[in-house]
C-alpha cells in the first residue's frame, strides 16, 4: 500500500497523496489526516486499499471518519469504492499464477531464491531479480505457460464475508473465464472452502495442473496458510493433479491506476483540492 501511494505521488495523481493504516500501523489515519489538514486540501477522499469492503471496514471507517469530521469540520470527506473488479485485479491475480508456473518449471531458479520448500511458500517474485526472458525450461525448450500446452484449472481462494462483497470476486473470476485460458476458473471461500469439491471438478474436465491463488492483497493475511493448507492437503489426496500455490496479489503498478480510477469516480465533477487516503484494515 505505501508503495502504491508513493507512485500516486510520483505520477502526481492529486494534490496531496499519502497511506494509513486504521490500527496496528503507522502512520495512523489521525497522523495522515493532520499531514493533509497542514497541506490545506479542502477535500479529502478516503480510497480502501482493499479487494472488496469488507464488513468490517463498513463499520470501522465511518466511525473514525465522524470523529475527523468534528476535529476538521471544514473538510469533505468522499468515499471511494475498494478496487473491487477493476481489471488489473484480475491482471494482477494472472500475473501472480503466471509466476507460480513460472517457478515451478524453474525450480533451480527457487532454491537459488532461497524459497521454502516446506508448504510450496515464496517471496515474492518482485524480490527474485529473474527474468523472463531469459528462461528456458530444461532440455532447452523456451518456456511457455502451462495452459499453452496442458489442459489447467485455477483455484481463487477468497476471504469470507457479506454476499455482496463476495460479488466482485465472482466477477473477476468470470472475466478470468471468458478468456478461455484454463479448463476450469472456481472460487473458495474461507469459512466454506470445500477444496475437494474443486479439485474433482478440475479432474472432471481434463486438468493435469491446478494453480492456487490466495484472493488478498496482504501478507499477513490468514488467507495465506489456509491456501497453503488446501495446496498441501491437495497434493496428498490427489496425486494425479500438479497443484501449485501462487503468491497473493501483493504490489503491482496496475494497482495503481485502479486506485486512481476509484478515486476519481469518488470526485467527480470536483476540483478542489484532494488528498487519497489509502487505509488498509489490519486483522
Amino acid at each position: 500500500m505505501l508503495r502504491v501511494a508513493a507512485r500516486l505521488r510520483e505520477v502526481g495523481a492529486a494534490p496531496v497523496v499519502t497511506a494509513c493504516f486504521l490500527r496496528g500501523c503507522r502512520p495512523t489515519f489521525a497522523e495522515a489526516l493532520e499531514h493533509c489538514a497542514a497541506c490545506g486540501v479542502a477535500e479529502v477522499v478516503l480510497q480502501p486499499f482493499a479487494l472488496v469492503r469488507s464488513a468490517a471496514l463498513a463499520s470501522t471507517l465511518p466511525q473514525v471518519v465522524a470523529a475527523a469530521q468534528q476535529a476538521y469540520p471544514r473538510l469533505r470527506f468522499l468515499y471511494a469504492r475498494p478496487l473491487e473488479d477493476h481489471p488489473a485485479v484480475g491482471q494482477v491475480l494472472v500475473q501472480r499464477v503466471l509466476e507460480a508456473d513460472y517457478l515451478d518449471a524453474h525450480r533451480f531458479l527457487s532454491e537459488r531464491s532461497a524459497i521454502p520448500r516446506a508448504l510450496n511458500r515464496w517471496q515474492p517474485m518482485h524480490h527474485s531479480q529473474l527474468v523472463l526472458a531469459e528462461a528456458v525450461r530444461p532440455g532447452g525448450d523456451a518456456w511457455r505457460p502451462l495452459p499453452s500446452s496442458h489442459r489447467t484449472g485455477l483455484l481463487i481462494i477468497a476471504p469470507d464475508d457479506t454476499a455482496a462483497a463476495c460479488q466482485p470476486v465472482f466477477r473477476v473470476a468470470e472475466r478470468i473465464r471468458r478468456t478461455q485460458r484454463y479448463a476450469a476458473v472456481d472460487v473458495c471461500f474461507a469459512s466454506d472452502c470445500h477444496p475437494a469439491d474443486a479439485f474433482n471438478q478440475m479432474r472432471a474436465v481434463g486438468s493435469e495442473y491446478v494453480l492456487v491463488v490466495p484472493y488478498t492483497l496482504q501478507s499477513t493475511d490468514p488467507l495465506l496458510d489456509l491456501a497453503a493448507r488446501v495446496v498441501h492437503e491437495a497434493r496428498f489426496h490427489h496425486p494425479s493433479l500438479h497443484v501449485l500455490l501462487a503468491e497473493h496479489l501483493s504490489y503491482d503498478r496496475r494497482l495503481v491506476e485502479a486506485v486512481a480510477v476509484r478515486a476519481a469516480e469518488a470526485r467527480t465533477f470536483t476540483t478542489s483540492a484532494t488528498t487519497v487516503l489509502g487505509s488498509r484494515f489490519a486483522s
